[in-house]
């Protein structure tokens, strides 16, 4: 079946950077509530937010933040994590032991209604949410909850310092009755910025949750399968650090990155790893840097995490301390695979080089079965540390329809012809494209880019110079303002009249 990107809206994808949505995990934290309130201002380097919605004080230590920015159309909310005693205790009873607390309903609340607000006067919005500790726990709940149990799909989040959500998703998912019970017996109001008036006004949350207790009737028959299809399907990047205490409290959800952030010090017992490897200023610096080209900086896309104290142990008997910075890069992404096979070559060539062979032989056992305990012992199994290859559920469906239906397109073509045309094509191509005024870079990315399966069996999308989220904001901006389809990009009727000697046959409908 042919894809027309005519019958797929697709809109720009302005979303903020992995960098911002740290710096806004950071700002939340402020010392005094009372600071942040509507209309507080707060500047990044690539945005001006402003706070629009202030969550009101709740004795179960719940506390969000709702950020607008008109120039980019979004919405971001902030769920701050752990910061009081009541915290403490949602770490305790919501985390580890994944019960439907208050907090979770709170949040619940404030994402319901900004979800809201958005149907009804905010049309063209995106939202996305995030947070660190607890409150990256919290945001990635909402993203379920906003998908699922408000089927309202446009939403991701990119959290940081998580300790998993996958188990409470469940617990939701088999019980979805229990937030409800929660929900009535809240009976808060919520301050908000009206837009016309620019006054505040009092909303009740009471008539907001009406679409939740309708939805959650038919999620108590969610199977395991359907379950676990739209766990898969989740618009959601989390960023840890060193395994710690927190991190690996439950499994995570969605595409994982470890990043190496500067350690103080040159102690690595577990208290100092705690605090120093789950502070949200050392996540800001360490972007400050990856952002400027520190190559030092090291993002690892993850297959699994240590879960519970045993498995991050055997991290720390394999990693090495350097600069401030703790890494196993060495030992895990050397893609080397054809060393056994070169020794064993060398030992059939020459008697003289057995004794040094065996050696280095023996070195290469010893660091497979290192990786090998790592990865499947440590649970610690890194995919690849490229940042120019983005999992394709991280766009939107219907640009993740185009490109799908323009990379077959554009593989047909280029199978037809010749070696030495290519070029030729590809020069045409761009030119024509550029008759279009589509940017230079997005051109050239559209015609290299590559789609292709990594080892979670998860497609991929591989740019081949350009930041993959860069690209993915620029393409997607592009098409929604000249509104352009795969069949109008590639058209085989024009390439025939300017390349008589490549006659493309059509498409594959």
């Amino acid at each position: 079946m042919s894809l027309n990107s005519r019958n797929n809206v697709i809109r720009g994808d302005n979303r903020p950077t992995d960098y911002e949505y740290a710096c806004l995990s950071k700002h939340v934290y402020t010392v005094e509530d009372t600071t942040l309130e509507v209309g507080t201002q707060f500047s990044t380097e690539f945005h001006q937010w402003t706070i629009c919605f202030v969550s009101a004080p709740f004795y179960c230590g719940y506390f969000g933040a709702v950020y607008e920015c008109e120039e980019a159309k979004q919405y971001v909310v902030v769920h701050r994590g752990t910061n009081n005693v009541l915290d403490v205790v949602e770490d305790y009873l919501g985390v580890l032991r994944n019960k439907c607390t208050r907090q979770k309903t709170e949040a619940f609340l404030v994402v319901d209604l900004i979800v809201q607000k958005i149907k009804i006067s905010r049309n063209g919005y995106s939202l996305s949410f995030t947070g660190h500790s607890l409150g990256a726990f919290l945001a990635e709940l909402s993203v379920y909850f906003s998908t699922v149990m408000l089927d309202y799909c446009n939403v991701h989040a990119v959290t940081f310092e998580s300790p998993g959500s996958l188990q409470s998703m469940k617990s939701i998912c088999w019980h979805p009755s229990q937030l409800i019970s929660q929900k009535n017996e809240t009976d808060e109001t919520f301050d908000e910025k009206d837009d016309t008036d620019g006054k505040n006004s009092k909303i009740s949350t009471s008539l907001q949750m009406i679409s939740l207790s309708t939805s959650c009737h038919s999620l108590q028959s969610l199977s395991p399968a359907d379950f676990s299809h739209v766990i898969k399907r989740l618009d959601i990047i989390s960023y840890v650090c060193y395994p710690n205490i927190i991190n690996i409290c439950n499994e995570h959800v969605g595409t994982l990155y470890a990043i190496n952030i500067c350690m103080d010090g040159h102690k690595i017992g577990w208290p100092h790893r705690l605090f120093s490897s789950h502070s949200i200023q050392g996540i800001v610096e360490w972007f400050q840097k990856f952002t400027a080209g520190n190559q030092r900086c090291v993002r690892l896309y993850m297959a699994d995490w240590p879960k519970k104290y045993t498995e991050s142990q055997m991290f720390f008997k394999y990693v090495q301390f350097q600069d401030g910075m703790l890494s196993v890069e060495n030992l895990l992404l050397d893609e080397n695979h054809d060393t056994r096979l070169r020794w064993s070559k060398s030992l059939k060539k020459s008697r003289s080089l057995v004794v040094e062979s065996s050696i280095k032989m023996e070195k290469w056992v010893n660091k497979q079965r290192k990786k090998f305990k790592l990865k499947l012992n440590g649970n610690f199994d890194p995919v690849h540390g490229s940042a120019n290859a983005l999992p394709l559920h991280h766009f939107s469906q219907p640009l993740q329809n185009f490109l799908n239906y323009f990379y077959q397109k554009r593989q047909h073509i280029f199978t037809l012809s010749h070696a030495s045309q290519r070029d030729k094509l590809h020069t045409f191509l761009s030119e024509t494209w550029k008759g279009f005024q589509m940017p230079p870079n997005v051109s050239d990315e559209l015609l290299n880019f590559t789609l292709k399966q990594n080892k979670l069996h998860i497609m991929e999308i591989v740019c081949k110079e350009t930041n993959v989220h860069d690209f993915r904001s620029k393409i997607s901006c592009w098409l929604e303002m000249t509104g352009f389809t795969v069949e109008e990009l590639l058209n085989e009727n024009l390439i025939n009249e300017n390349m008589p000697r490549l006659q493309v046959t059509k498409h594959i409908q």
